[in-house]
């Protein structure tokens, strides 16, 4: 699991075999000779560490149930009602489809996690291993789900929405839509509707590139820090390709924040279509 982008380390490489040759010709650290320089440069800015990590360390010495257990145990299809009362009994909302299919219908309160992404680590970054979990996928997806949850140890999964939100929408169940727009489109809602722009990626990312005046929390620390921003605000939430933002607008949203868009594409579409404003 240690690849490139893992949370296990930093700046893990694509490579799935090296070379101590070729460490000393690429590796930055290798290039390090004074050793308190060394120390230094390999333990500063280190990826931010889920929760799960500490979670999964204890389990696993103690022992986890079988996934195939715990994949039986969560499936159970769930109407409406029975998922609306469970939900209101205080049981998370994740909402694992496509963060564009996400934005153009949700049940309130949802987190959107898509299973096309980093699902598992964001689930474990964002979700406690002892909340109660109620899953929206695309039909034929719950089993997935379940298993990439129960494979961080996230055992609480109570059941999933029994058709999805075709079901939802079909019993006249409210809903709600999260803004999306283009790279093309960000300078319309910050210069004339007064949208502030919100970074949600790391710290090694804004450093390379960023759009000028933008606010900028990490997805890691949302939750913790998002009592810092404006509830009646508006926000304009872009990360590098789309799905970060998408999950911290569900986030602001089930916050009570009403004024919520997210940039389709992230900073990259915005850099290809709207220079002017990295």
């Amino acid at each position: 699991g240690h690849v490139a982008g893992s949370a296990c380390g930093k700046n893990i490489g694509t490579s799935s075999f090296s070379t101590i040759g070729e460490e000393r010709r690429s590796n930055y650290a290798m290039r390090i000779e004074d050793e308190e320089e060394f120390i230094a440069a390999v333990t500063t800015d280190l990826p931010y560490i889920p929760g799960y990590f500490f979670v999964d360390a204890k389990l696993n010495k103690s022992g986890a149930s079988p996934v195939a257990r715990v994949v039986s145990a969560s499936l159970s299809p769930l109407s409406t009602d029975v998922f609306t009362d469970m939900h209101n009994a205080g049981a998370i909302v994740l909402d694992t489809r496509d963060p564009m299919d996400f934005a153009a219908g949700f049940i309130p309160g949802a987190m959107n996690i898509g299973l096309n992404g980093d699902f598992a680590v964001w689930a474990g970054t964002l979700i406690a291993p002892t909340d109660r979990i109620l899953l929206v996928c695309e039909p034929g997806k719950e089993t997935e789900a379940v298993q990439r949850l129960a494979r961080i140890g996230y055992e609480r999964v109570q059941g999933y929405l029994n058709g999805g939100m075709q079901a939802w929408f079909a019993a006249n169940e409210r809903y709600d839509k999260i803004l999306t727009l283009r790279g093309d489109e960000c300078a319309q809602l910050t210069d004339n509707e007064g949208y502030k722009l919100l970074d949600v990626r790391n710290r090694r990312e804004t450093a390379k590139q960023r759009i000028t005046g933008s606010l900028h929390i990490p997805l890691s620390l949302l939750k913790d820090r998002i009592d810092n921003l404006q509830r009646d605000g508006k926000w304009l939430i872009y990360c590098a390709g789309g799905y970060r933002s998408m999950i911290a607008a569900s986030l602001l949203k089930a916050a009570g924040f009403h004024f919520v868009a997210s940039v389709e594409g992230g900073i990259k579409e915005v850099a290809k279509l709207s220079p002017q404003l990295v």
